[in-house]
């Protein structure tokens, strides 16, 4: 089964838009996470096209902005944020994991991060 463009990037657009709780996360390849006072970064909150960093690194918490491209089957996420850190384009994945549960994966050439979130469509 083929699907299109557009509806992979429904699809992970669907997926990214919850809170997920960081599990990992290093910048330039030294674990970082005790540097963040709170685990949770959320898509689309409260609209599309926005993020919620969590404070950290010296920065508030802060709500920025995110934009999804969809590159020779790469997904990357462009996020414009004074947060230096969180600043700039990562490649980005969404695993399912053990039923119910996804992982998302970011990664640019400063910051790697896994997070967790709960599969609200899980068994429907």
């Amino acid at each position: 089964m083929l699907f299109s463009c557009e509806n992979k990037m429904e699809k992970f657009n669907k997926d990214l838009s919850e809170s997920w709780s960081i599990e990992e996360i290093s910048i330039q390849n030294k674990n970082s996470l005790d540097s963040l006072n709170y685990n949770v970064i959320s898509f689309n909150f409260p609209n599309q096209g926005d993020i919620y960093i969590p404070r950290s690194f010296g920065f508030d918490g802060m709500h920025s902005r995110f934009s999804l491209q969809l590159k020779k089957d790469v997904f990357e996420i462009k996020i414009d944020s004074k947060n230096e850190v969180f600043n700039g384009i990562f490649v980005s994945k969404i695993l399912v994991k053990e039923a119910g549960w996804m992982e998302l994966i970011l990664e640019s050439d400063k910051l790697n991060l896994k997070a967790h979130a709960r599969d609200i469509t899980y068994g429907l």
